[in-house]
């Protein structure tokens, strides 16, 4: 799995990620990729968590299967093709789908969630402050956002190593901060962990599992 911050606001949103892929049979490293994708022609960020398969199929159909202006449009097409993703997953790994995008049409932000336990069936996020795994977060300011986020990964990390193995998600690489509003999209690498090398050289002398976990 990962870790995934976001704040949802009408008129921007701000998502952070880590970057580590765990093998979902002992949560060693396999490798680092991006989890949060820039679809910039429809105005949406397209993020996951749980099973790799179902994140790049999302992305898949909204790159090169759907028509796709804004947010609205996305939504639609994942509906559409979600659902069947379901009898694909390993029963051991469950996923949730992830966009937040600009309403062309009610001129604001919007996010949905589509979780797999529901038949990725599309859920309307509310406005506000979205924390997975969850950890308790002080009612301070969250801005500025960069040192906001990296106190919350960084705590998430500490409690989910302090887990027994059969329930750790798997939290790090790097803190990928992306920020996007109606007209401007950004990325910004926020944090490295200190043992980033150590992990990505133990993904590299291992062969990757058939199933994984991001």
């Amino acid at each position: 799995m990962t870790a995934l911050n976001w704040v949802l606001q009408e008129d921007q949103v701000t998502v952070a990620c880590d970057t580590l892929v765990s093998s979902a049979t002992d949560m060693l490293p396999v490798r680092f990729i991006s989890k949060v994708f820039p679809i910039h022609h429809a105005r949406t960020l397209l993020a996951g968590t749980g099973s790799e398969l179902a994140l790049m199929r999302a992305l898949s159909v909204v790159i090169s299967g759907a028509l796709c202006r804004h947010v609205v449009d996305v939504d639609r097409a994942l509906t559409a093709v979600l659902p069947g993703v379901v009898q694909e997953l390993p029963e051991s790994i469950t996923s949730t789908i992830y966009i937040f995008g600009w309403d062309e049409d009610q001129r604001q932000m919007r996010g949905h969630a589509y979780r797999s336990p529901n038949g990725f069936a599309s859920e309307l996020l509310r406005y506000g402050l979205g924390i997975k795994p969850q950890v308790d977060v002080s009612t301070g300011s969250i801005e500025p956002f960069e040192p906001f986020f990296i106190d919350i990964v960084m705590r998430q990390r500490e409690e989910d190593e302090q887990k027994p193995l059969a329930k750790r998600v798997g939290i790090g690489g790097e803190i990928i901060l992306f920020q996007m509003t109606e007209d401007e999209l950004t990325a910004k690498t926020i944090h490295r962990f200190a043992d980033y090398p150590h992990q990505f050289n133990l993904a590299a002398n291992r062969p990757a599992p058939s199933l994984s976990a991001v």
